[in-house]
Formats: structure tokens, C-alpha cells, sequence
């Protein structure tokens, strides 16, 4: 992305109600190449130590944060299937999780996922 397109990239989030620090945190993500692009179907774990660490994982608590920390949690050792919500087809490094009953389902950024290589995975 040049820094053209980044910009009127920056104007149309802003306009859809995200703040400064939401749109960084968003180009962060974008530029660092140490994500994967996850086929649905692979199967994959939570990067606890990764998720945890971030900045803003133990600011600002309040009951929906609260419910993220209780997830993350209750599942750091579950297996999840990847699945791809039809609104973010065209990014392929937000992910759902098959596994996840809660309702509305987590979003996911790739890079906070471990790809899990089982017997059930026949090598693809």
C-alpha cells in the first residue's frame, strides 16, 4: 500500500467511527510479515504468551474485555478449526474460529494463532 492509498485508506476508517489508536494498531498489524495467510479448515491454537502480552491486553477492563480474557482462558490449550466469516473474505488475516459458540463470534487476528500440525491435517 503507498502512502497515497494509506491515506485515504486512514480517512475512510476515521469516518466509520475508529479512533487514531485503533487505526494505528491496524497498520501495525498490516505491515508486519510475521503473520500467516490461514487456509479454513487449518487447525490452530491460541498464541496465549502473544495475546497476553500485547500493550492493551490489561487496560481498561470492562465486561466484554472481561468475557475476551475469560475465553482466552477457559480455551488456551483447545484446538480450533479456521473458518472464514463471509464479511472478511477479502482479509485474510482476520479469521473465526469453527470451535467458538459464543455469539457473536471472536475475530482473529492470524498472528495470534499457532498452526497445529495433527494426524487429521494429511499434510496439506
Amino acid at each position: 500500500m503507498n502512502r497515497g492509498q494509506r491515506r485515504l485508506y486512514k480517512k475512510q476508517l476515521k469516518a466509520k467511527g475508529y479512533t487514531e489508536k485503533q487505526i494505528e494498531v491496524m497498520f501495525a498489524m498490516q505491515d508486519q510479515n510475521s503473520f500467516d495467510v490461514l487456509k479454513e479448515g487449518q487447525r490452530v491454537k491460541l498464541d496465549i504468551e502473544k495475546i497476553k502480552s500485547h500493550p492493551d491486553y490489561d487496560k481498561n477492563i470492562d465486561s466484554n474485555k472481561q468475557r475476551y480474557h475469560d475465553f482466552i482462558d477457559a480455551n488456551a490449550d483447545k484446538v480450533f478449526t479456521v473458518e472464514y466469516d463471509p464479511k472478511y473474505t477479502k482479509n485474510p488475516i482476520i479469521v473465526c474460529l469453527n470451535e467458538d459458540s459464543t455469539d457473536p463470534k471472536w475475530l482473529w487476528w492470524t498472528g495470534d494463532l499457532i498452526k497445529v500440525n495433527d494426524e487429521s491435517d494429511d499434510g496439506l
